[in-house]
């Protein structure tokens, strides 16, 4: 009896073992990647393993075939490469600060509809102090920080949380309204950071993931795929002059939610591909369809930033519509691609290259035009100085211009932030069209923060929100026009003059320029 139980058993044992044998060699024969180690686990090749994790490979093939790889190995690598270099943003905004600036945030309006139905600034009347959150993305291991500026906008005290949950205070480097991005940085160094990947090589159907802190809940991982590129929504138009929002989004079905905003996009290698920005909703909350701002409009932004203190935003100087068939109809067009001039600016790069109305645009620098999004990126990559083609149809003609490159100003060079401005220790951005009606104003500029060591700290009582209209008797729109004041004058104080938006009057400061 004893002898045919132990009979038995060993007779299970070795079908059991056969079959195992069997499987593994049916499934080795299958997959050539799936390979025993000593700890039983199941790796991939080096081959693979190299090309998933090297982050920082040439960009010029990004997209490859992924006939041999494993997604979902994919994801779990690109996220675990990703997620530590994701930081939580949160941000302190003292009622004091800001007077009456809860009824002219340019985003909020937009951004109550695209993230949630309750702004971060709705009960601002009621509390002294509101906290919102948001997510930012570490690009360098000295700590720069990639988010949006509608994350911080306002914000009086901004408080950055790292996956070990180490917090500390981060400082505005710069902002750019024209694509709601900004660039902050925090004192510490060797931290993880996320690598470049290059937003013009992504394919559509091309699996991504998206990354941040939605509804507070951190280092939330959700993919998806790239449903569309060149999006334009017309959320920035509305707040600034269409001539310079910059509107290319790169739509996904990855999940995004209030929270995500400046969260990170990645591809499955764990390259930064976008910036999460936006969605689509009618709830308030995610229903399909996020939006980011494309890596290289971020890497451009940032480069300026930090070269040049100010962004180097390109303009060819046109007005244009996209062309439909009621359009071409109506123009009796016979091709419907490519965009319409509709009207060419006075002594712009178009203007001078001899761009007509009526002409049509179907290529930029032999680059095919699909649309408005796609056109406004690809001047926004290039810089005041640049000569680019553009290849037209006039007349049933091809023509191709050289158009020079110029800045919002008409000029044609790159326009560095001086020495003398970072010691006035002044941060400032344009004003929106919104915020020109709504102080009833034709100029000025906006104070996002004064330094605490500054002249003007010493010297004025000029604070955050205070609306400069001229400095030096000029009057200013623009970081250009603020510099260019500056410049003007040779003694030894200047004169700034504004108003606060929620006091009557106008006031006139005058402060020492310190060395």
């Amino acid at each position: 009896m004893k002898y045919n139980f132990i009979k038995k058993t060993f007779l299970y044992l070795l079908v059991t073992i056969i079959i195992n044998i069997v499987v593994i060699n049916i499934y080795s024969q299958i997959n050539p990647n799936y390979t025993i180690t000593p700890n039983s686990e199941c790796i991939e090749n080096d081959t693979i393993n190299n090309v998933i994790l090297a982050g920082n490979k040439d960009n010029n093939n990004l997209v490859s075939s992924y006939s041999n790889i494993d997604h979902m190995n994919n994801f779990t690598r690109s996220a675990a490469l990703v997620t530590p270099a994701v930081v939580y943003i949160e941000t302190i905004i003292n009622n004091d600060d800001n007077k009456n600036n809860y009824s002219n945030i340019p985003f909020e309006d937009f951004f109550e509809d695209f993230f949630n139905k309750s702004s971060p600034m709705s009960s601002i009347k009621q509390k002294k102090e509101q906290k919102a959150g948001g997510s930012g993305v570490i690009i360098s291991k000295d700590g720069y920080i990639v988010t949006n500026h509608h994350v911080i906008n306002n914000a009086s005290k901004i408080i950055i949380t790292l996956e070990n949950k180490q917090s500390i205070e981060a400082e505005i480097v710069g902002i750019d309204l024209s694509t709601d991005l900004a660039l902050l940085k925090i004192d510490l160094d060797n931290l993880i950071y996320v690598k470049y990947g290059n937003s013009d090589n992504i394919r559509i159907g091309e699996w991504v993931l998206a990354i941040g802190n939605p509804f507070n809940l951190r280092s939330t991982v959700t993919a998806g795929i790239i449903s569309a590129t060149s999006r334009s929504l017309g959320i920035l138009m509305a707040s600034r002059d269409r001539s310079s929002a910059i509107e290319s989004f790169i739509q996904t079905d990855a999940a995004i939610n209030s929270g995500n905003s400046g969260g990170a996009l990645v591809n499955i290698y764990g390259e930064l591909i976008g910036i999460n920005t936006a969605i689509v909703t009618k709830t308030g909350t995610y229903e399909g369809y996020g939006f980011a701002v494309p890596v290289n409009i971020v890497k451009k932004v940032v480069d300026d930033l930090l070269k040049y203190g100010i962004v180097q935003r390109g303009f060819i100087g046109i007005k244009f519509i996209e062309i439909n068939s009621e359009f071409a109809k109506k123009k009796k067009i016979s091709n419907i691609d490519g965009l319409y001039v509709d009207e060419v600016i006075l002594n712009s790069g178009a203007f001078e290259a001899g761009i007509q109305s009526g002409d049509i645009i179907t290529h930029f620098d032999g680059i095919k035009i699909t649309g408005t999004g796609q056109l406004m990126s690809l001047v926004c990559l290039k810089h005041p100085g640049d000569t680019i083609k553009i290849t037209l149809i006039r007349i049933n003609k091809n023509i191709i211009l050289p158009v020079v490159i110029k800045n919002s100003d008409n000029i044609a060079k790159i326009e560095k932030l001086p020495e003398r401005f970072k010691l006035i220790g002044i941060s400032i951005r344009a004003l929106t069209n919104e915020e020109k009606q709504l102080y009833r104003t034709l100029n000025g500029v906006y104070v996002l923060s004064i330094a605490e060591n500054s002249p003007l700290n010493r010297f004025t009582q000029i604070t955050k929100g205070f609306i400069i209209i001229e400095v030096n008797n000029n009057k200013v729109n623009n970081s250009t026009s603020f510099l260019r004041s500056l410049d003007d004058n040779n003694g030894k104080y200047h004169l700034i003059k504004g108003f606060y938006p929620d006091q009557p009057g106008l006031y006139t400061f005058s402060f020492p320029l310190e060395n």
